[in-house]
């Protein structure tokens, strides 16, 4: 009997010692990332992006890469973003209240407390990115994980990607170049589906892009690691001319509200190669829910306490999440309207 509890403690042992011996430790699954940087608060509604960019400028190596993350509405705001790099960077910082590009300027309607006339870009939209303490030879990749946490339901872009080394003129990284998904309308012509319009744009005023594989996957799923997404079909390749969009509707059996789009699509021309996957969620937007759970209740006013006082400008402890006026400063107007929503929610 105690032979064989013996050989039974023995079996049970071996899954165990497979695992130690042949799991991947924790400094090799982070070996791929080399920077890491973040700024601002990590709550709101999480916009992931994972893109694959082709160092083909600078000879015979670049030291860094600069560029922009931002969102064009003026009544959508940034609470935070974190962007990861690959191995080749030792370096990474994140600059919050920059400016947005122009001309790029809009407004939604959908967001009650906000002036949609209102275009003053208020240094809340966008995130400058410096990768630097690489040595990138050319023609080599490398990829860029990048996570917005916005106000609103929202898409972001990433441009003004430049390619540096010291004592060489900076050269541009790719043409400027976003896309957008609408919100969720009911088919006219079958009440059964829905509609998500999705467009694609070159913002670049000279170089033709070449759209290659765009690809969508519509779930409830959420996937932390984008490279798992399983894209089973693609639409034909087309030419985007400088100024220049295409638009798709994309189909859904419901509204996905609280799911996910995800996206893939490559771009080629003037030289560039750079491929983008791209996490879009499907939020519904409550007044007050300032961590975006779909309830306005206790967590969102503890988050407003936090900040309670703070102000726009030079105020560390400013988080436009909370600022639900966007007037400049969280006080007894946000708390009024929060108050005015007090145990809404979407299931």
């Amino acid at each position: 009997m105690k032979t064989n509890l013996k050989r039974l403690s023995l079996l049970m042992l071996f899954p165990l010692l497979f695992l130690v011996l042949f799991s991947p430790s924790p400094n090799s699954v982070r070996a791929q990332w080399g920077a890491t940087g973040a700024v601002g608060n990590a709550v709101g509604v999480k916009v992931h992006e994972y893109c694959i960019v082709h160092q083909n400028q600078q000879k015979p190596y670049a030291t860094d890469l600069h560029f922009k993350l931002w969102q064009k509405e003026d009544n959508i705001h940034v609470n935070g973003a974190e962007v990861k790099t690959s191995a080749a960077f030792t370096d990474l910082t994140l600059t919050g209240g920059k400016e947005q590009p122009e001309p790029y300027h809009s407004s939604i309607d959908n967001v009650p407390e906000c002036d949609p006339e209102n275009t003053e870009d208020d240094l809340t939209h966008a995130v400058d990115v410096v990768a630097s303490g690489g040595n990138i030879p050319y023609c080599e990749y490398v990829w860029v994980d990048a996570t917005f946490w916005l106000t609103s339901w929202n898409a972001k872009v990433m441009s003004d990607f430049v390619w540096t080394q010291e004592g060489q003129e900076p050269k541009e990284g790719k043409p400027d170049e976003g896309w957008v998904i609408g919100f969720p309308i009911q088919d006219p012509m079958n009440e059964t589906q829905y509609l998500h319009s999705f467009t694609i744009a070159n913002y670049d005023t000279t170089s033709y892009l070449n759209v290659t594989g765009l690809a969508f996957n519509a779930t409830m799923d959420l996937y932390e690691n984008l490279t798992q997404v399983d894209f089973t079909s693609a639409y034909p390749d087309f030419t985007l001319a400088p100024g220049e969009s295409w638009s798709v509707n994309i189909t859904t059996i419901d509204s996905l509200i609280w799911g996910h789009i995800y996206l893939k699509y490559g771009l080629t021309g003037s030289g560039v190669y750079f491929v983008e996957t791209a996490d879009h969620p499907i939020i519904k937007y409550l007044s007050g829910d300032i961590n975006v759970d779909g309830t306005v209740d206790s967590s969102d006013l503890g988050w407003m306490g936090m900040v309670w006082g703070a102000f726009r400008g030079y105020d560390p402890n400013y988080f436009p999440g909370a600022d639900l006026s966007h007037d400049g400063v969280i006080d007894s107007t946000d708390l009024g309207i929060m108050g005015a929503h007090w145990g809404e929610f979407d299931p």
